[in-house]
Formats: C-alpha cells, structure tokens, sequence
C-alpha cells in the first residue's frame, strides 16, 4: 500500500511503517531459502558437525599411526622392480578401470631381500619400472614400507583432516548465524 503525501501530480511517495522484513528477503535468504529461524539451522549444523568431527578423528588417528611408523622407520634404497595390474570391477556395470601399482624391491638393514607392492596406484603408473627412490620400511615390519615421500605417507591422513575441518567450520558458521537469523525473522 502507497499513500501520496500531497495533492495530485506529486512525485513524492511516502510508504506505510513496516515490521521487520520476513527471512523471504534479504542476504540470509539467499543463503538458504529454507532457514526459517535459527532453531532449524542450529539443527541442521548438526549434520555437518557430527561427520566432520568424525572425520577428524579419524584423520588424527591416521596421523598418529603415521608418527608411530617414522619414529621407527628404517631409510632403503629401493627400485620399481615391476607394477601389478588390479582391475576394479563397476557395480553399476560401466567398464572395468585398471590401475598399476609399483612393486618395490629393496634390501633390508638386515639383508634380506624384500618385494613390497605399493598402496598408490595409477594408469599410468606413478613411477617408471627401474626407477630408484628412497624407500620408508618398518624394521619389525618390513612388509610395511611407503615411499619417503609427503604424498605417500600424509595424503589420506591431510584429506580427511581438511574435510572434516570445513565440514566442521561450516557447521560452526552456521550456528553462530543462528542468532542472526533469530532477530531477522
């Protein structure tokens, strides 16, 4: 509803007092047109919190597992004897994806001579047949060996551990625009 504040042929327009604009206008609802007030967004952050600090924890876990393996690893030379050829199966019936995974060869302080197939696979492969690098192993373990490399030994333990931060950091994000979203509606 306009009213006109003056006689015919005025230009100038006077609006009625509004209440506060519903959550339907304005930046928060353009975030999200389902935000109706902050109890259903303080709900919501809960679906992101509850993974994302799951994932941490397990990205933590993955992490102090890897701290444990440097603290006793042993460095060897080692050289790509071979790749072995995994064929992935599509369960929705697709085509079959085959990746080649490096099989290590190297010495152990010891001297035993070990073959250790690697976890990062590829098509292409990774790494050439012949090529030499340095080589992590367990000394009470030497089945379990990983590249010295950051990739090989931190990339799961760093994917999990920046997916659950943002799942997290999102969820935290919305619980603080709760109140926000309380006094707009």
């Amino acid at each position: 509803m306009v009213c006109h504040a003056g006689g015919p042929g005025t230009s100038r327009l006077r609006r009625p007092p509004m209440s506060r604009p519903p959550i339907t206008q304005g930046w928060l609802a353009r975030l999200h047109p389902r935000w109706q007030n902050g109890e259903t967004l303080r709900f919501q952050s809960w679906f992101l919190l509850v993974p994302g600090l799951a994932l941490l924890a397990l990205g933590g876990a993955l992490a102090l597992s890897t701290v444990s393996f440097l603290a006793r690893a042993v460095e060897a030379d080692a050289m790509v004897a071979r790749h072995e050829r995994r064929v992935s199966r599509s369960a929705s019936g697709g085509p079959d994806t085959a990746a080649y995974f490096p099989v290590f060869s190297f010495t152990t302080s010891e001297g035993r001579r070990m073959e250790v197939i690697g976890g990062v696979g590829g098509d292409p492969p990774v790494w050439r047949s012949g090529e030499t690098l340095r080589l992590l192993y367990d000394p009470r373990d030497p089945s379990r060996a990983e590249p010295a490399s950051l990739a090989s030994l931190w990339f799961m333990e760093l994917l999990l551990g920046v997916g659950g931060a943002m799942l997290a950091g999102t969820a935290l994000a919305m619980r603080a625009l709760a109140p926000l979203v309380d006094r707009a509606v």
